[in-house]
């Protein structure tokens, strides 16, 4: 995959297989949908490690997850941002002003693998 080694954790804490977008400061940050400033227009990555510049973060690639989807019938389907902070999931947020950008596919559910290569677009629910 692509990895880059550069930044710092805004909250001085990083957790591998979650993901980041990078703010103006220079800083990861948790990634959130419904909040349009935490990774709808940003550039996303998934930390490799504790420590972006030390252990790297992917900017496109397989890489292992955290939080990926358990069902087995979501295999293949797409992978969004979430409205917790960090985290993914298969089925788009629907909530007024949220978010709704395609991160990459589901490969395996047991392993936790997903295809992450980002969309460059992004959708803002308003209802």
């Amino acid at each position: 995959g692509d990895i880059v080694k550069f930044g710092e954790v805004n909250t001085g804490t990083m957790a591998a297989g979650k993901m980041y977008y990078l703010n103006t400061s220079g800083q990861w940050v948790l990634t959130n949908a419904s909040d349009n400033t935490a990774g709808a227009d940003e550039l996303l990555a998934i930390a490799l490690g504790d420590n972006p510049a030390v252990h790297g973060m992917l900017l496109r690639g397989v890489v292992r997850l955290s939080n990926a989807p358990a069902a087995s019938n979501v295999r293949g389907r797409a992978v969004y941002l979430h409205t917790t902070d960090g985290l993914t999931a298969t089925t788009a947020p629907n909530s007024n002003n949220s978010i709704v950008r395609i991160l990459g596919y589901l490969i395996d559910n047991t392993s936790k693998k997903i295809w992450f290569n980002p969309d460059s677009t992004f959708v803002k629910i308003t209802a």
